[in-house]
C-alpha cells in the first residue's frame, strides 16, 4: 500500500475503503488473520522465542525450525504435515519468520499452509497488535506522536472496515500495500506502539458509519474531492487549502522522451503494440479548482495508421504515466523531444495528508484535530466505552438465596474476573475468563463487596479497570414474594432467577403488548392518568430487555422508541441502534444508564407516548371498547417555514409513520416532501400543506399503528 521514498520516509498511498461501513463493534474485537504474503516461500526458517504448543507438543523456546513444502506437504524436522499451527504459551512470546533475506517476529498464533506452491504464513493476532506492526510501516515512527495517533486511528478503521477482504484465501487482510504493510513486533518502534496504545479502541466515523479514509503522502497543498478522483463523492473528502503541506515531488521533475512514453502506454495496455505514440495534446489539458489535471489527451497512430485521441481523467491522470501525483505542469522541448512535468504532492491527495499531519502535530496540534480537518465532520467515538458499571439483581439477600452479578458492557475482547469480600475479608475470587456473569450463593450473613477487574484481552495490565458494588446478607429464610423482584433500572438490577420471573419470561415473546386494556364496568370513578395509559396501547414487558436479546417485547419497545423520534429499526432484535436510543432515553428521564430496559425505563416510556398523543377519554358504565383517541393537538396550518413545537410533532408522527425526515421542529424541504407523499397515497389534494383533513388522517394512521 505504500512505496518507502528517502524524501518523505511516509506512504505513497494507503486506501481506507471502498464502501463506507455500518458500524458493528463487535468486529473490533476478534483476532484478526493477517496472510503473510511477504514472506511467502517454499522454505522458511522459524525461530522460536518462548515455549509454542503443536498439536499435544510444546516446542521450546530458543530452538529453530525448517519448513519446506514436500508436493503437497510442509516438512518440518523430516515429518510431513498438511498444515501446521503454532500457538503460544504466554502472550509475550514471539517467533521470527526468516524467508530468504527477509526476517520480521510476531505475536499471537503462526498457521502454516501451502498456496501457489510456496507456504503462506497466517498470523492470528488482535487489532491492538496488528496495528503496532502497521503504523511504523505506514507512517515513520519518528514522526511528533499527534500523528502517528491519527495515523493509528486511520489505520484501526481500514482493519474494521475491510475484515474479511481476502476470506477466499483463507484470511482477512494481507500484510502487502494491498491492504496495510504489516511487518510484525519490533520493540523499537516505541513511539508508534504508544500511539496505538493511546488511541486504543478509538475509530472515525461520520453518521455512524466508518469513514472512508483516504490519505496520502503529500496533497501538495490542496486537499482533493473524492468526486474528482474517484466516482464516489464523500461529504467529508472535500477540495480545500493546506497550508500545512507544499511539498514537491520528491525526486524532482520527471521527463520523458515520446519513445518512454510509447513504452510506457504499450505497458499498461493503453494502446497495442502494433500502435505509435504520437504527442501530448497540451492544449487539452483541464484542471479542477485544486490545480490536479482533470484531463489530458494523449495522440497515437492505430495499426492503419489513423490517428486516435485518448483521454485520461481523473486518478488515470496521474497513473498513465506513473506520476508522483495528479498536481502537474508539463511543458514539450521539440528540440530534443522531450516532455517535462514538474508536480507537488505525492498520491492522490484525497483525506489525510501524512507530511500535513506531521507538520500540523510539530505546530501543537492534536491527533483529533488533525483528523477533523482531513474528514470534515467526522468525530471519534471509542468501542470500549469504559462507563459500563456491575448490575446486581438486588441489594440486600438472606442466607439461601443467590446473588446474580453481571456487567453491562457487551464486549467479547474482556476477560473478567471477581473478587467478593466480607466484612473486609476475601471469601470467593473467580480468575480471569470471558463470563461476564457471576452466580454466588449467599450462604453467611455479612456487608458484602465485589470487586471486578477487567482486562482486555490483548492487555499486559494486571487489570485494566475496576468496578465495585456492594450487598447485604441478612439472617432469614427466603421469602418469595420478595425475592421475585420485577426489573427496577434505577440500581441496575436483573430479574431474579425465581419460579415467578420464569413464567414471566416464559410467555414474553408471545404476548408482550396490551393493545386496549378494557375499561372498569363499575362506578369507581378513574383519575385522568389512569384512563389516559388504559386506552393506549401499553408497553407491557415481562422481563428485563438487553443487548443481544430478541422477541415480540424487543420489537414492541422499539415501536415506543420510534414514536419518540429514535432512529431504529423494528426488527425485534435489541441491537446497537436500540441500546443507544435506550441510553438516551433514560438519560433525559434521569434514569441510571445502562442500556437495560426494566420497569422503570417501561413506565417512563408509557409516560412519555401517552402524554405525547393521548387524549383521556373515560368510558361510561356499559359502554364498549373504544378505540384509543390519539391526537397531535396541532392547530392552525403548517406548511414549508412553519417552525416550533407543532412542527416537531408532526415530524415524529411521520417519522413514525417511515418517512424518512429529521425531527429539527423545522418545516423543511425533507418535511414537505414526507407530507406531499403521505397526502397524495392517501387520496388529498398533494399540496403540502398541514391543514384539518391532513391532520386528521394522521391521527387515524397513528391509531391503526
Amino acid at each position: 500500500m505504500k512505496r518507502r521514498i528517502i524524501a518523505f520516509t511516509v506512504v505513497f498511498l494507503f486506501i481506507f475503503s471502498s464502501i463506507s461501513l455500518a458500524l458493528d463493534s463487535n468486529l473490533y474485537f476478534q483476532d484478526l488473520r493477517i496472510g503473510l504474503e511477504n514472506m511467502s516461500s517454499n522454505s522458511l526458517q522459524i525461530t522460536l522465542n518462548g515455549d509454542y504448543k503443536f498439536n499435544d507438543n510444546i516446542m521450546l523456546s530458543g530452538t529453530s525450525h525448517v519448513l519446506n513444502i514436500n508436493i503437497d506437504k510442509i516438512n518440518m524436522d523430516g515429518i510431513d504435515y498438511d498444515g501446521i499451527v503454532l500457538i503460544p504459551q504466554n502472550k509475550d512470546n514471539t517467533l521470527t519468520l526468516k524467508a530468504g533475506l527477509k526476517t520480521y517476529s510476531y505475536i499471537g498464533t503462526i498457521e502454516f499452509t501451502i498456496k501457489s506452491g510456496n507456504i503462506v504464513p497466517i498470523n492470528i493476532v488482535n487489532i491492538e497488535d496488528y496495528l503496532k506492526g502497521v503504523v511504523p510501516y505506514e507512517m515513520s515512527n519518528s514522526y511528533p506522536l499527534e500523528a502517528l495517533k491519527a495515523q493509528a486511528v486511520a489505520a484501526r478503521n481500514y482493519a474494521i472496515a475491510n475484515i474479511g477482504k481476502h476470506k477466499d484465501r483463507g484470511y482477512d487482510l494481507c500484510d502487502t500495500t494491498d491492504c496495510q504493510v504489516y511487518r510484525g513486533y519490533n520493540s523499537n518502534y516505541n513511539n508508534s506502539a504508544k500511539a496505538v496504545e493511546d488511541t486504543r479502541g478509538i475509530v472515525l466515523l461520520y453518521n455512524e458509519k466508518l469513514v472512508d479514509g483516504y490519505y496520502a503522502a503529500s496533497n501538495g497543498g490542496y486537499t482533493e474531492d473524492s468526486s474528482n478522483i474517484w466516482s464516489k463523492a464523500e461529504p467529508y473528502l472535500k477540495t480545500k487549502i493546506d497550508e500545512f503541506d507544499n511539498e514537491n515531488w520528491p525526486y524532482g521533475d520527471m521527463s520523458f522522451k515520446s519513445s518512454d512514453i510509447d513504452l510506457k502506454l504499450k505497458s499498461k495496455g493503453y494502446i497495442k503494440s502494433d500502435c505509435s505514440f504520437l504527442r501530448i495534446d497540451l492544449s487539452s489539458i483541464k484542471k479542477y479548482d485544486s490545480a490536479r489535471v482533470a484531463s489530458i489527451d494523449v495522440i497515437y497512430k492505430d495499426m492503419n495508421g489513423i490517428e486516435q485521441r485518448l483521454t485520461f481523467t481523473k486518478d488515470r491522470a496521474r497513473t498513465f504515466l506513473s506520476l508522483p501525483s495528479s498536481m502537474y505542469d508539463v511543458t514539450y522541448d521539440e528540440s530534443i523531444d522531450t516532455y517535462t512535468f514538474k508536480g507537488k504532492g505525492y498520491g492522490h491527495g484525497i483525506g489525510m495528508s501524512q507530511i500535513g499531519a506531521k507538520n500540523r502535530a510539530i505546530a501543537g496540534q492534536n491527533y483529533d484535530s488533525i483528523l477533523n480537518f482531513y474528514y470534515d465532520g467526522t468525530y471519534l467515538i471509542n468501542l470500549l466505552n469504559q462507563s459500563k458499571n456491575i448490575i446486581i439483581n438486588k441489594n440486600k439477600f438472606v442466607e439461601s438465596e443467590s446473588a446474580f452479578i453481571t456487567y453491562d458492557g457487551d464486549f467479547e475482547g474482556y476477560l473478567y474476573k471477581y473478587v467478593i469480600e466480607k466484612d473486609g475479608n476475601v471469601v470467593f475470587v473467580r480468575d480471569y475468563s470471558k463470563d461476564k456473569t457471576l452466580t454466588y450463593k449467599c450462604d453467611k450473613a455479612g456487608n458484602y463487596k465485589i470487586h471486578l477487574y477487567i482486562r482486555y484481552n490483548d492487555s499486559q495490565n494486571t487489570y485494566d479497570e475496576e468496578k465495585s458494588a456492594e450487598f447485604i446478607i441478612e439472617t432469614g429464610t427466603v421469602n418469595n414474594s420478595q425475592s421475585s423482584s420485577v426489573p427496577n433500572d434505577t440500581n441496575g438490577t436483573i430479574p431474579s432467577d425465581n419460579n415467578e420471573s420464569t413464567q414471566n419470561n416464559k410467555d414474553s415473546s408471545k404476548t408482550t403488548t396490551e393493545d386496549i386494556t378494557k375499561p372498569s364496568d363499575t362506578n369507581t370513578k378513574q383519575d385522568s392518568n389512569t384512563s389516559k395509559e388504559s386506552l393506549i396501547r401499553t408497553l407491557n414487558i415481562s422481563r428485563s430487555l438487553t443487548k443481544g436479546m430478541k422477541g415480540n417485547d424487543v420489537k414492541a419497545l422499539q415501536e415506543y422508541l420510534k414514536i419518540l423520534g429514535y432512529k431504529v429499526d423494528i426488527n425485534g432484535t435489541f441491537d446497537n441502534k436500540t441500546y443507544t436510543a435506550v441510553v438516551d432515553f433514560q438519560k433525559k428521564n434521569k434514569i441510571t444508564s445502562s442500556g437495560i430496559v426494566g420497569i422503570k425505563t417501561v413506565t417512563a416510556l408509557n409516560k412519555a407516548v401517552t402524554s405525547r398523543y393521548v387524549t383521556t377519554v373515560i368510558p361510561s358504565r356499559g359502554e364498549s371498547e373504544k378505540s384509543p383517541v390519539v391526537s397531535l393537538s396541532i392547530s392552525g396550518i403548517l406548511k414549508k417555514g412553519s417552525s416550533g413545537e407543532q412542527v416537531k410533532k408532526l415530524q415524529e408522527a411521520l417519522k413514525y409513520l417511515s418517512y424518512n425526515i429529521d425531527v429539527n421542529g423545522k418545516f423543511d424541504s425533507k418535511t414537505e416532501a414526507a407530507v406531499k407523499q403521505f397526502q397524495k397515497s392517501n387520496k388529498l389534494v398533494s399540496d403540502g400543506i398541514v391543514g384539518n383533513k391532513t391532520i386528521q388522517l394522521l391521527e387515524q394512521k397513528l391509531r391503526l399503528r
